[in-house]
């Protein structure tokens, strides 16, 4: 097939981009390979007919549907856990129970799920999509601002012993 292509589908053209091959290979099947007649008499004894009738009155009644997964991709990883007990899997965190915390765990990752064994055979499963770590909010403390003097500098002001700066002037000959 390959070799049918490159023979019949591409000799003495030149193409600007890939686009272009794209636009030439979609209308050379249609307008030129799958019309053609094949000659399978002397092999098989059928008559001669296009790949567009083959594929018609043939091959499309074989054809299934596909509803199922054939393969599914698990990545086996060694993680340490930090003190909290988190790892870290593709930029998030997910949370194992206290008893692993500052220990080396053994995970495996499939698109959907985190799947832990600990050494007892218990398997831990983690939703990758909702049962990932959000830390908590901390409360801020509130800090009280006052846009009032304070009672105690109005008393300081009128302190009989306290002294104006003007005085504090006259005694060192300076401008306040």
């Amino acid at each position: 097939m390959v070799r049918y292509f490159k023979e019949n589908a591409l000799p003495g053209r030149n193409f600007d981009s890939l686009e272009d091959l794209q636009k030439w290979i979609d209308l050379w099947l249609v307008k030129y390979s799958d019309v053609r007649k094949l000659s399978l008499v002397h092999t098989t004894g059928i008559q001669a007919e296009t790949p567009a009738e083959r594929f018609t009155q043939k091959e499309r009644s074989e054809l299934r549907t596909v509803d199922r997964v054939f393969f599914t991709n698990i990545r086996e990883e060694t993680r340490k856990a930090d003190k909290c007990g988190l790892i870290r899997v593709e930029n998030r965190l997910y949370k194992l129970p206290e008893q692993y915390s500052n220990q080396s765990v053994f995970i495996q990752i499939t698109d959907t799920e985190i799947i832990f064994h600990d050494a007892d055979n218990k398997v831990i499963r983690i939703d990758k999509a909702t049962s990932f770590y959000t830390a908590k909010l901390q409360e801020k403390s509130t800090i009280k601002i006052f846009n009032d003097v304070s009672p105690d500098y109005e008393t300081w002001g009128q302190n009989s012993l306290s002294r104006s700066l003007d005085e504090y002037a006259k005694v060192t000959g300076g401008s306040w």
